[in-house]
């Protein structure tokens, strides 16, 4: 947390603001958030007087390509945001806030992450498929290419749950633990099962689980959950937590069949599921 839906929101939150404008100074207030970069002097250089052309997203990580052939890649982590900070705004900077990147008119855009999980690296060109940062990862979820017979062909031989091969980045960018948990109860199959047991008719289900879910989360800002923790370009929470089914909801009824939602231990965090709904 957070994942692809507080991602894509933050991103076309901003692409407005940002795209055509120059960076004219850059501030590092902590050199951990800079810290796969040569050095935070370096990383100021890189980007300082550069133009930002637009702004997208990579999985969990929004992009800022340059017109110096370079691009800015903001790691989210597991509390991070770029806010977007306007010209006539008054307020002071969150006291969590690392990076600063003033703009032309004024705006600025500040990397805030509480945890430090987060971070911001650049990358030498504009295509993805080309930076270290992004080796080995999987397909987009919403993108064409991802179907059920691409999701049938991942889970082909793979003892590891069901849940943890969705959140491998290897398999699938963008998904964690919320949308994980939401996608398998939409689809009704058990976060616990093997991989190898889905069925080509369960991976149509799923895919197209996957797809609504996710969709529906950046329709609403995406998900800030119990701690509240993630918040918009604009610092307003994402409400998708109104709408979630299992995830954070253990001990509660299933809004399906009644039955209490139960947890159990995962990867360090919890798996939420209907233990009568999803088999």
């Amino acid at each position: 947390m957070p994942e692809l839906p507080e991602a894509e929101t933050i991103s076309r939150q901003i692409r407005d603001f940002v795209s055509g404008k120059k960076i004219i100074s850059t501030s590092v207030n902590r050199d951990r958030a800079v810290r796969s970069n040569n050095s935070a002097m370096q990383f100021i250089k890189e980007v300082t007087d550069s133009t930002i052309l637009t702004s997208s997203r990579r999985g969990k990580s929004i992009l800022l390509p340059l017109d110096n052939d370079k691009t800015i890649i903001v790691r989210l982590g597991m509390s991070g945001s770029l806010y977007l900070k306007e010209n006539n705004e008054t307020n002071s900077a969150d006291k969590h806030t690392h990076v600063i990147f003033k703009l032309e008119n004024g705006d600025e855009l500040h990397f805030v992450d509480p945890r430090t999980f987060g971070e911001i690296i650049v990358e030498n060109g504009h295509n993805t498929e080309n930076f270290e940062t992004f080796k080995g990862y999987g397909y987009e979820p919403l993108h064409e290419s991802f179907n059920s017979s691409t999701l049938h062909k991942l889970c082909k031989n793979k003892k590891s749950s069901i849940e943890a091969l969705l959140m491998d980045q290897k398999n699938v960018v963008g998904i964690g633990k919320i949308y994980s948990d939401e996608s398998l109860f939409l689809s009704e199959i058990d976060p616990r099962r093997p991989a190898e047991s889905i069925t080509k008719k369960e991976a149509d289900k799923l895919t197209d689980a996957i797809k609504e879910v996710l969709s529906n989360s950046i329709e609403s800002h995406g998900t800030s959950g119990k701690d509240g923790a993630y918040r918009d370009a604009f610092g307003n929470h994402g409400t998708f937590a109104t709408k979630l089914n299992v995830y954070q909801r253990d001990g509660k009824n299933c809004n399906r069949c009644g039955a209490t939602i139960e947890f159990v231990p995962f990867q360090g965090r919890r798996m939420h599921f209907c233990p009568k709904c999803q088999k």
